[in-house]
């Protein structure tokens, strides 16, 4: 399951992919760990710029679990040594998973925190849930 794509995307498989699409697998919280664990590993889909985990049985515990492991790194010293895990991540995709305003407030402020640099979209359930680039504001639930 999610443990050996987490395993393959950490051993160097996947990195030039621009989307991953897990929609309808029931992965679960425990399964988003397992790849949070992998997206903090320098390098780990540095090109991913879409993640569409529409109806995977999501909620806020693991959406919160996966903002913390999207946090900004620290590797080393010099100028190159803070990097951001899936720094070219653009669209996240949620719909028809039970993620509320906990996971989304997550998502806001590890954004706020230097997470996720590109992010525009956290889409879930035919709506626009969250723009997490409007630092100022918290997380809307508005009809797209």
């Amino acid at each position: 399951g999610c443990a050996a794509l987490a395993g393959a995307f950490k051993a160097g498989n996947g990195g030039s992919l621009e989307f991953v699409h897990l929609s309808g697998n029931a992965i679960g919280d425990d399964g988003l760990g397992a790849l949070g664990l992998a997206f903090r590993e320098e390098g780990v889909l540095s090109n991913l710029r879409r993640l569409s985990l529409d109806d995977c049985g999501l909620t806020d515990g693991g959406v919160e679990r996966l903002a913390e492991n999207l946090r900004p790194r620290v590797a080393g010293s010099g100028p190159h040594a803070r990097w951001t895990p899936l720094p070219t991540l653009y669209d996240l995709e949620l719909s028809n998973d039970a993620v509320g305003r906990r996971g989304l407030w997550a998502l806001s402020r590890a954004h706020i925190r230097g997470a996720l640099p590109e992010i525009m979209d956290v889409t879930g359930g035919g709506r626009w849930l969250c723009a997490p680039y409007d630092v100022g504001a918290e997380p809307l639930e508005v009809a797209s």
